[in-house]
Order: structure tokens, then C-alpha cells, then sequence
């Protein structure tokens, strides 16, 4: 899988106002975040209308798994030089420096 772009420099509360600027482009009726511990956000919900019915559409957030695609999709091919912990890439032909704990 890859992800374009998945690191940027912009802060975390202007990407969020960029993503509800394009739903309300998009004609949505109600933007609505949750808020887990240490005030990060959990889920964003927003509402719709397609062909006069009302949609209500959730998207949990589950960083866990995200920095997982984003660690397997920078090992790729050189799966075969994991360390045995599966946390970096070993090996002197290895050029990729970042560990897991980088995403």
C-alpha cells in the first residue's frame, strides 16, 4: 500500500480543517469529532444527503494500524532483512535507516 505524501510539516489541527473544508465542498450537513485520552481526536463523523436519504459516516481513527502500513510500505521488498524483533532493517546492503519507532 502506499500512502502519498504521509508526513508533512503541516500542524495536525490545519490538516484537520483542510479535510472538513473539502466534506463541507462536498455538501455535507454536520462535521462531528471525538475526543479520546490526552484530547487526541478518536473518530470524525459527518452527515450527508445522496439521492434525499440521509447518511451518517464515521471514520474511526486507528493509528496503530497506520504506522503499521506505513512501516511495512517503507520495508517492502527488503522484508528479508527485518531484525529478528521485526523493529529495523539489518544488513549491509540495506540502506534504509528509519526503525519502526520512526512512524
Amino acid at each position: 500500500m502506499f500512502l502519498k505524501n504521509y508526513t508533512s510539516d503541516v500542524p495536525v489541527l490545519e490538516s484537520i480543517q483542510r479535510i472538513e473544508a473539502v466534506l463541507l465542498k462536498c455538501g455535507v450537513r454536520g462535521i462531528m469529532k471525538e475526543y479520546g485520552p490526552a484530547q487526541k481526536i478518536t473518530a470524525i463523523t459527518f452527515k450527508v444527503e445522496e439521492g434525499g436519504r440521509p447518511w451518517t459516516i464515521r471514520l474511526p481513527v486507528n493509528e496503530a494500524k497506520a504506522t503499521e502500513m506505513l512501516w511495512m510500505d517503507h520495508v517492502g521488498n527488503d522484508a528479508k532483512y527485518l531484525s529478528k524483533d521485526g523493529n529495523r532493517l539489518e544488513g549491509w546492503s540495506c540502506r534504509k535507516r528509519k526503525t519502526r519507532a520512526d512512524f
